[in-house]
């Protein structure tokens, strides 16, 4: 990190830097607006960003709290949620890994607070390719997702042992297969 300049009581000021989604956002701290590589707080209708700043936007490492007790910790790029990070909802739910433009994107796993979790390869905010799906009650789905469905050939494993194998299509299983598991033997039936 740089040597701090001494800064003038300007520099100290709440300073409008841009505007996100319709708000005024405020920057405070030991930097300026059209500084580069700095290290302070944005201050805005939504939250508190704290992090390194590039020209006064979140860019590198920061910490996101949002008033709604939302927190976000990781990568910022342009201002947005970039890169590896976590993201933390005040209901407990919990996404780690990918993002890109604010929402998930890329390897990540998610948990929700009832004991869910869902891994593998996010687009968008939402699980699209290869993933695993498995819930508290304790079925599992392992497979390919579209738009955060069970989409294109996967396996489900029901809390019984009892497994459906096919393509699914908007999860629903559409094209069932014949699996043969270390204990039971299905023969599907259209």
């Amino acid at each position: 990190m740089k040597k701090e300049e001494t800064l003038s009581v300007e520099d100290h000021q709440k300073v409008t830097t841009r505007s996100e989604y319709g708000q005024e956002i405020q920057e405070s701290g030991h930097n300026k607006s059209n500084k580069e590589n700095a290290y302070g707080t944005i201050d805005w209708e939504d939250g508190v960003y704290t992090g390194e700043l590039n020209k006064g936007v979140p860019h590198g490492k920061g910490h996101l709290k949002r008033r709604n007790g939302d927190w976000y910790r990781g990568d910022f790029q342009f201002g947005f949620m970039h890169g590896k990070g976590e993201y933390h909802w005040f209901d407990g739910d919990v996404y780690e890994g990918g993002f890109k433009d604010d929402v998930p994107h890329g390897d990540g796993i998610k948990k929700w607070k009832h004991g869910a979790f869902s891994e593998g390869n996010w687009e968008n905010g939402v699980r699209c390719g290869k993933g695993t799906f498995k819930s508290p009650g304790g079925y599992c789905y392992k497979g390919e997702f579209l738009n955060d469905w069970f989409h294109g050939e996967g396996i489900y494993i029901w809390p019984d042992g009892s497994v459906e194998s096919g393509i699914w299509r908007e999860g629903k299983l559409v094209k069932p297969k014949s699996i043969i598991n270390e204990h039971i033997h299905l023969e599907t039936v259209k």
